[in-house]
């Protein structure tokens, strides 16, 4: 499927939304406790700058792997074996969770010096790329180069999804700075519960891309 093809079949994004909600009440708890992992690494930012980057490089990436792992373990069998599933896969998980964000983050942080939106549209671009990592088992460089190429002609809802998430979050961290008087800490917890939901978005629209 060539581009101009790929963008007018288009993706239901209102659908991937209301379905991702769908699965997000149905499986609460199974993914929020690494919702709340995965905000836990740049937590190393209120106490420096170093210490943040060498958290978020050494363990962000291993827990979004951990997350979409779930997410689609949740979401194709009943009773998951979470906790046998992850930890048979912890070397796979860290290995490429951390060749992705070598990768990413150094875009990110350079989109979003850059006035912020260049940080969305590089999220975009990789948005599936711990799906390609921790589900279908793709070297982390090689998942990155796959989310690039099976997005092409469908950059628009993968913007929206991740300005949408950027919007929350940024949304989510001044409500609770502002309510808790400045606790840093607290100003990051919102994002526990919005992630997982965000990553079953991007799992319903990668399903979406798969069936066409």
């Amino acid at each position: 499927m060539d581009e101009r093809t790929a963008a007018r079949d288009g993706l239901d994004l209102s659908g991937a939304l209301d379905q991702a909600w769908i699965q997000y009440r149905a499986n609460f708890w199974k993914v929020i406790p690494f919702g709340i992992l995965a905000v836990l690494p740049p937590l190393g930012f209120l106490h420096s700058i170093p210490l943040g980057l060498l958290l978020v490089v050494g363990l962000e990436g291993i827990f979004l792997m951990m997350l979409v792992d779930t997410i689609r373990l949740a979401d194709r069998e009943e009773k998951p074996d979470i906790v046998k599933r992850n930890f048979g896969r912890i070397w796979h998980n860290l290995k490429n969770g951390t060749i992705i964000t070598l990768f990413v983050l150094p875009l990110l942080i350079i989109g979003f010096a850059a006035l912020i939106l260049p940080s969305v549209l590089f999220f975009s671009f990789f948005a599936f790329a711990f799906g390609h990592a921790a589900t279908r088992d793709k070297f982390g460089i090689d998942a990155c180069m796959e989310s690039y190429r099976s997005g092409a002609g469908y950059r628009w809802p993968l913007f929206l999804t991740a300005l949408s998430l950027y919007l929350v979050i940024a949304l989510l961290f001044i409500a609770g700075y502002q309510l808790t008087g400045g606790a840093g800490w607290t100003a990051f917890a919102p994002a526990a519960f919005c992630l997982p939901y965000y990553f079953m978005v991007i799992e319903e629209l990668y399903e979406q891309l798969e069936q066409k």
